[in-house]
């Protein structure tokens, strides 16, 4: 017994620190020795990830939206203080043909690109294959032009809710496909549950706005005074940025430049951008640690993220409690702090591409790959290298629309020079609203070759469901806003409609079900009166679930002569509609999309009615 005792206290493996990887990232493990006076000191020795680097109190960025030339001069204020941001753009396509080096300068210094969709849509209108779609062609677009990953993102017009949960759920599995992980945004500091992220995979920062325009140094003091009082929250998520336009006067940017000055030189924040600060957290929340004991040294072992999946490369620290090292090897030592930056070999991707219909890619030209959809749930990658030489560390990464079951599937194949790769899922969603929508999917390769990292991306959109229920926003006809119209009377079916003025567009395709979507732009648009008709398909009761709950909206909906009125924070009402035709009108002051979910879980339970030509109404939109 006692020759037992005397082993395992030579060289013991104790558990330390397991989580999840909630996210199902890929791993490395990372082994590093740590010295101490004692024996005991190296037994009693406890490493605890820090939440941020160093002995920094803040993680200090700032956050600016859509694809603007102007954020240039945003980004020169930014370097005259040494701040880092992020920039969210959507499609810069146009920026670029006028200044081919735009993303790339708006890089220096520190900072990064994020998403912001590619059309910059109210999100909650869009149908499920479509939010996937927005960000997942946004991250190829924006990784290949920046030569960088990304792994941020902000929600165009702050908007990501509904009426329906399924709705912000879709929109949070989209940004998990993505590999969205960080995100300056309204959901600070904990509401990545009603998007669908599991506990300590969301990265969020409290957003500061003191104007867009011209900063008001005033009310900016106050937001950051309040921000930093909030202890509750700075404890979940310990990151402030400020944002959110480049939209600036000469004086606004005199004003922006006297705010950074304000915000910046604070030796206990940590400047950082928000990919750094999405993949430091998602590492220290999720990092396992295991320890040897071999007298007075302990050697740690870290399982960590690959930077390929976390978007950036960002040292790791650990604070050392109950004992005082004093050496170390394989990290740095600093104090009763550790820093271990990445292994070497784990590098971020040098070179980004994607692929044409054929495969071909012009910026990583001695590859192809093909994503095909070869039988209803099993898709295949297929990767050649066109000159015969072999790629190494291949890693496919398989991204999938919220109706199927998983939202990433992962493939690790080595080296190779010809390979073709399978993955099924298992099932999808069968409720109504997954059907809709013209089917999007994408997959990353990323290898190695001659030393150097590459990472090529290529999709896939099919044809829509055919012979599908017709969707509200197919059945409605939209108007102007009338300043005075009998609604009561408008309401009832087969009523006469040429008192309205037709002429406010709806978007065509893409859109969900139960949503009415017009197209005018809402900052130009008085708002808009939508009428339905709609019939049973079985005689009894109805619910409605609508955003015309929310008062703020001063939203109104009346159907066959009666104005409906919601429960108090509620948004769905139970209706008794007529065994024939019935007509529903919205009233809107706003030019939003509302929500008049009618239809069944998985089966439709109305049929939406055209109104028989009776109104010319404009169509169009964004493809």
């Amino acid at each position: 017994m006692k020759k037992v005792l005397v082993l395992f206290s030579l060289f013991s493996m104790l558990p330390f620190v397991h989580a999840e990887n909630p996210l199902e990232f890929r791993e490395y493990p990372q082994t590093f020795t740590l010295t101490f006076p004692t024996e005991q000191d190296a037994q009693n020795a406890v490493l605890i990830p820090k939440a941020l680097p160093a002995e920094y109190k803040l993680a200090f960025s700032s956050r600016w939206d859509d694809s603007a030339p102007a954020h240039l001069k945003t980004h020169a204020v930014m370097q005259k203080h040494h701040i880092k941001g992020t920039f969210f753009l959507g499609d810069c396509t146009w920026v670029l043909k006028k200044n081919p080096n735009y993303v790339a300068e708006l890089q220096k210094d520190g900072c990064t690109i994020g998403l912001h969709t590619i059309t910059h849509p109210q999100l909650p209108g869009q149908d499920p294959n479509e939010h996937f779609r927005e960000y997942m062609r946004n991250r190829i677009l924006l990784e290949t032009e920046a030569q960088a990953p990304v792994n941020a993102q902000v929600l165009p017009f702050c908007d990501w809710n509904g009426p329906d949960p399924k709705i912000a759920q879709s929109i949070g599995w989209a940004m998990r496909a993505t590999g969205v992980i960080s995100a300056p945004d309204v959901l600070y500091p904990a509401r990545e549950k009603d998007l669908g992220y599991p506990p300590k995979s969301f990265a969020q920062s409290r957003v500061l706005t003191p104007g867009d325009r011209n900063p008001d140094l005033k009310k900016l003091e106050q937001q950051l005074t309040s921000a930093l009082r909030n202890k509750k929250a700075l404890a979940i998520q310990p990151s402030i940025s400020m944002s959110m336009h480049s939209w600036h006067t000469k004086e606004g940017l005199v004003n922006l430049d006297k705010a950074y000055a304000r915000l910046a030189n604070n030796p206990e924040w940590w400047y950082c951008n928000q990919n750094e600060y999405g993949a430091y957290r998602y590492e220290a929340q999720n990092v396992s640690v295991t320890k040897k004991v071999r007298g007075k040294q302990a050697e740690f072992t870290v399982t960590r993220m690959q930077p390929i999946e976390l978007g950036a490369r960002v040292p790791l620290w650990f604070s050392i409690e109950k004992a005082k090292a004093v050496g170390v090897s394989g990290a740095k030592l600093h104090g009763n702090s550790v820093e271990l930056p990445h292994d070497d070999a784990q590098t971020l991707p040098a070179v980004f591409g994607r692929t044409d219909a054929n495969g071909k890619s012009r910026e990583i030209p001695f590859v192809s790959l093909i994503l095909k959809h070869s039988a209803p749930k099993t898709w295949d990658a297929v990767l050649k290298t066109l000159d015969g030489k072999p790629v190494e560390q291949l890693a496919f990464t398989f991204r999938f629309p919220s109706p199927w079951e998983k939202e990433v599937i992962r493939k690790d194949v080595g080296t190779t020079a010809d390979t073709t790769v399978s993955v099924t899922q298992k099932s999808g969603k069968t409720a109504l609203y997954y059907r809709y929508g013209k089917p999007y999917y994408a997959v990353q390769a990323d290898f190695v070759r001659d030393g150097k990292r590459y990472r090529l991306y290529a999709d896939l959109q099919e044809m829509a469901e055919k012979n599908l229920p017709m969707t509200v926003q197919e059945a409605a006809a939209f108007f102007h806003l009338p300043e005075k119209a009998d609604l009561a009377d408008l309401s009832r079916p087969s009523a006469d409609l040429s008192c309205l003025t037709p002429g406010v567009r709806k978007r065509a395709g893409s859109v969900g079900t139960g949503v009415l979507y017009p197209e005018n732009d809402r900052r130009k648009s008085p708002g808009y009166v939508a009428v339905v008709d709609f019939k049973l398909r079985k005689p009894g009761k109805l619910i409605l679930q609508s955003s015309a709950a929310s008062q703020w909206m001063k939203t109104e909906v009346w159907m066959n002569g009666r104005k409906i009125s919601f429960p108090k924070q509620n948004q769905s009402v139970e209706l008794s509609p007529l065994d024939g035709a019935n007509r529903i009108v919205l009233r809107s002051p706003q030019t939003r999309v509302h929500f008049l979910f009618l239809n069944g879980e998985t089966d439709a339970c109305v049929d939406f009615l055209p109104l028989n030509g009776a109104v010319k109404q404009k169509t169009g939109g964004r493809p």
